[in-house]
C-alpha cells in the first residue's frame, strides 16, 4: 500500500516505555489468532493476508499462529479450515452450527468471544470488512481488552477490551506489547496506539494492507472444535431477505432480449417518450436509472439497478404488533460526527435521511454531539439545528478530545439508555463503523451497517438496505426485538439537504460520567500522514478514476497524470483493487465509495452495476472505452470511443496547456 511511513516511530512503546511491566495475569495469554471471514462459502482474501502478517507476529514472539472459523456446517467452513493451514496456521478453533448460516452479530459475537474466554489468545487479528468492522469492537469491550480497528466494533465491546482500527502496520516489543498504526484525523495524521491494561490485544486491518503469504500445500493440523451455546429465539435480528440486484424491475423487463434506458440526460419528463419511441421501434423494453424514478418520470418498476425494498417488512410483514415496552422508544437521532473541530459532511446527509424518517413516523429529530469543550462541538450543535434538527443531547468532557471507542461509547449508551431513540443513524466512517458496532452490541439491540437505503413501516420497524456477498445482492434487514434500531450509512449515498439558517433550539446536556483512568486504550502520539488526501475522495469536485481498460499497474499513472493537472481526486473500480493496482481506499462503486463530483471522467471502466451505484450521482459523467456498447455508455453524460492508455496524456497535455497561469 502506497501509506506514508511516518518521519519516525518511538523507540519503544507500551510498556517497554512506560518501564513497567506487564501484570502478571497477562502470562494466561497467549498466540496469535486470525479471524477467517466466510461468508457465502467463500474466504475473504484479507483473512490469509492477515495470517502473513500473524505469522511474522507469532514467530517474533515465539508462540504458535492460529486461525478461527465460525459459520454453518458446511457452508465452507470446512474449506476455509483446510487453507488456514496452507496459509501457515498452527492450529484452528472451529465453530459451527446452523444460526450461523448468514452473519448476524449476535450470534458471531457470541461464538467468538466464548472461544476467546475459553483460550486467551494474546492478539486476535480481524479483516477491516464490512463484517469485520460490525463484529469485532462489541466482542473487545466484552473481554474488557484494547482493540485497533476498523472492522471491529461489536467484539470489542463485548469483550470490554480496546479497539484500534483501519490498521495500516502491526509490530510487536520484547514485552509483548502490539504496536498497531493507522490513520486518524481523516488521515492526515498516523496514529501509535497501544493497549496497556487489558488482553487480548486486537486490532483490525484493511484489505490490501499486508501483501498475500504464499500457499504451501499442507496436512490439516490440530481442529479444537467449539459450541455456540445460543438458541435461534435469542437473537435479535432477522434476516427476512436476500434480494439479487440485478433482478431490479418488472419480470419483462429483466429477462427482455433488449432493453433501452436512459437518466437525467434526457433533461425532462417529457424526453423520456423519445425512449418509449426507440423501444417500440424495436420490440423492446423501456427503463431508467434511480433519479428518473425520484423525479416521477417513471414508474419504479421500470427502475434499473437496485431493487426496491419489499412493500412490507419488519413486525408489519410478519401480521405482529410491536411489544409494549417499544413505546417508551421515540424519536429519530443522528450521532454528528466530529473530528479535529470538523463535522463529518455525512452527518448532515443523515440528517437530511433523518428528517424523512421522523416526519414519516410523526416523531422529532435529534441530533447527538460529543466532543471536548470546545473542540468544535459549539458550531456543531448550531448548525445541526440549521439542517434540520429539532433538538441535540450534547456530551462534552476533556477526555473526549481525541475520539477512542471506550469514552465515547460510554457517552453514547448512556445518552441512549436516558432518552431512548427509536432509530439511531450513524456515518459508515472509520470513527462511525467502530462506535456503531460497540454501542451496539452495549445496548443488545441490532446494527446494519453499510446500508445503502432506509425507510420505516406504519409500525415504526426500520428497512435498513445494504450491499452483502460482495455486493452481489442487497438485504434488507429489520431489527425485531430491540430498540433503538441502528443503523451506519455510507457517505455520499444520501443526498445533502439545503442548510436553512435557524436559531439555536433545545439543547440537552448529558454527562460522561468516566475518568480518564477507566480506559484501557492510551494515544501515545500523532504522526503527520503525507498521503492524505485518499480520505477527500467521496466529497471531491472532480474525481478521474480507470478499471480494466488501462491494461497494466504502470498505466494507473495516467489517471493520476490527469487528476493532478486538474486538481481532483483519482480512483478505480473494484478489478483495480483486486489486481492490486490502486489502494482499497480509492475504490469507487457499492462496495467502495460513493461519489458525488461536478465531474466524473472514467477512462477504461465498463460500468458493472455495482459502479454505477456509486457515481451515477455525479453531475457529468464523461466516459471512455474502447467497446461502443459498454454498459457505461448507457448512463454517461458523454461517451468517447477510444483507447484511454492514449487519450489520457492528450487530455492531460491539453488540460495542463489551458489551465497554466502563463496560458
Amino acid at each position: 500500500m502506497s501509506q506514508a511511513k511516518p518521519e519516525s516511530k518511538p523507540a519503544a512503546g507500551g510498556r517497554a516505555g512506560m518501564n513497567e511491566e506487564p501484570p502478571e495475569h497477562f502470562r494466561a495469554y497467549q498466540h496469535v489468532w486470525v479471524f477467517v471471514e466466510v461468508e457465502r462459502g467463500q474466504v475473504h482474501p484479507v483473512s490469509w493476508e492477515l495470517m502473513g502478517a500473524g505469522r511474522r507476529l507469532a514467530d517474533k514472539l515465539g508462540v504458535l499462529l492460529a486461525g478461527v472459523v465460525i459459520g454453518a456446517p458446511d457452508g465452507g467452513t470446512s474449506e476455509a479450515v483446510a487453507e488456514a493451514f496452507c496459509y501457515g496456521a498452527d492450529r484452528v478453533y472451529l465453530c459451527e452450527d446452523p444460526i450461523l448460516a448468514h452473519y448476524r452479530n449476535e450470534p458471531y459475537t457470541t461464538a467468538l468471544k466464548n472461544i476467546v474466554n475459553s483460550f486467551k489468545p494474546e492478539i486476535l487479528l480481524l479483516g477491516a470488512t464490512n463484517l469485520g468492522r460490525d463484529l469485532a469492537g462489541s466482542v473487545a469491550t466484552t473481554l474488557l481488552t484494547g482493540l485497533t480497528a476498523d472492522l471491529a466494533g461489536s467484539v470489542a465491546t463485548t469483550l470490554l477490551t480496546g479497539l484500534t482500527a483501519d490498521s495500516t502496520e502491526l509490530d510487536v516489543n520484547a514485552d509483548g506489547s502490539l504496536v498497531v498504526t493507522r490513520p486518524t484525523f481523516g488521515g492526515s495524521l498516523l496514529c501509535t496506539i497501544y493497549t496497556l491494561n487489558s488482553r487480548l490485544q486486537m486490532a483490525t486491518v484493511r484489505p490490501r494492507v499486508m501483501p498475500m503469504p504464499a500457499r504451501v500445500e499442507r496436512p490439516l493440523g490440530p481442529v479444537t472444535p467449539c459450541r455456540l451455546l445460543m438458541d435461534e429465539k435469542d437473537i435479535v435480528t432477522k434476516v427476512l431477505s436476500f434480494v439479487a440486484d440485478r433482478e431490479a424491475s418488472m419480470a419483462n423487463l429483466a429477462y427482455a432480449d433488449i432493453v433501452v434506458a436512459d437518466g437525467l440526460g434526457l433533461q425532462s419528463a417529457g424526453n423520456v417518450q423519445l425512449v418509449r419511441n426507440l423501444a417500440l421501434s424495436l420490440g423492446a423494453e423501456f427503463g431508467g436509472s434511480r433519479p428518473l424514478v425520484q423525479k416521477g418520470w417513471i414508474d419504479s418498476d421500470r427502475q434499473i439497478g437496485q431493487k426496491s425494498k419489499p412493500a412490507a417488512g419488519g413486525r408489519a410483514g410478519m401480521n405482529e404488533e410491536p411489544p409494549e415496552h417499544f413505546r417508551a422508544y421515540q424519536h429519530v437521532w443522528v450521532f454528528v460526527e466530529v473530528e479535529r473541530g470538523q463535522v463529518h459532511p455525512v452527518s448532515w446527509e443523515l440528517m437530511g435521511a433523518g428528517r424523512r424518517l421522523a416526519d414519516k413516523l410523526g416523531v422529532l429529530l435529534a441530533g447527538v454531539v460529543i466532543g471536548a469543550p470546545d473542540g468544535g462541538t459549539s458550531e456543531a450543535v448550531a448548525e445541526a439545528f440549521c439542517y434540520g434538527a429539532d433538538r441535540v443531547y450534547l456530551c462534552e468532557d476533556p477526555i473526549l478530545a481525541h475520539y477512542r471507542n471506550e469514552p465515547y461509547t460510554t457517552a453514547l449508551k448512556n445518552i441512549v439508555n436516558s432518552f431512548k431513540p427509536e432509530i439511531l443513524l450513524l456515518g459508515a466512517t472509520n470513527l462511525g463503523r467502530d462506535l456503531a458496532g460497540s454501542v451496539a452490541t452495549t445496548l443488545l439491540t441490532g446494527l446494519t451497517a453499510d446500508c445503502t437505503e432506509l425507510d420505516v413501516n406504519a409500525d415504526g420497524s426500520l428497512g435498513a438496505t445494504r450491499p452483502t456477498f460482495g455486493g452481489s445482492l442487497l438485504c434488507t434487514i429489520y431489527t425485531l426485538n430491540s430498540r433503538p434500531q441502528m443503523a451506519t450509512v455510507r457517505p455520499r449515498v444520501m443526498p445533502m439537504p439545503a442548510r436553512v439558517e435557524r436559531p439555536l433550539g433545545p439543547v440537552t446536556p448529558c454527562r460522561l460520567l468516566m475518568d480518564e483512568k477507566d480506559i484501557v486504550t492510551k494515544v501515545l502520539s500523532f504522526v503527520a500522514d503525507r498521503e492524505a488526501s485518499m480520505a477527500n475522495l467521496a466529497y471531491a469536485d472532480i474525481v478521474v478514476a480507470g478499471g480494466l481498460g488501462l491494461q497494466s499497474a504502470g498505466n494507473v499513472q495516467l489517471v493520476r497524470n490527469l487528476a493532478l493537472s486538474l486538481g481532483a481526486e483519482f480512483g478505480g473500480s473494484r478489478p483495480l483493487v483486486q489486481k492490486g493496482w490502486i489502494d482499497s481506499d480509492r475504490q469507487i462503486g457499492q462496495t467502495g465509495k460513493t461519489i458525488r463530483p461536478k465531474l466524473y471522467i472514467a477512462a477504461g471502466i465498463s460500468g458493472a452495476i455495482q459502479h454505477r451505484v456509486g457515481v451515477e450521482g455525479a453531475d457529468l459523467i464523461v466516459a471512455i472505452n474502447t467497446d461502443p456498447n459498454a454498459p457505461i455508455f448507457d448512463f454517461a453524460h458523454l461517451g468517447v470511443v477510444a483507447d484511454a492508455i492514449q487519450l489520457l496524456p492528450a487530455l492531460t497535455e491539453t488540460f495542463r496547456r489551458r489551465l497554466s497561469p502563463h496560458s
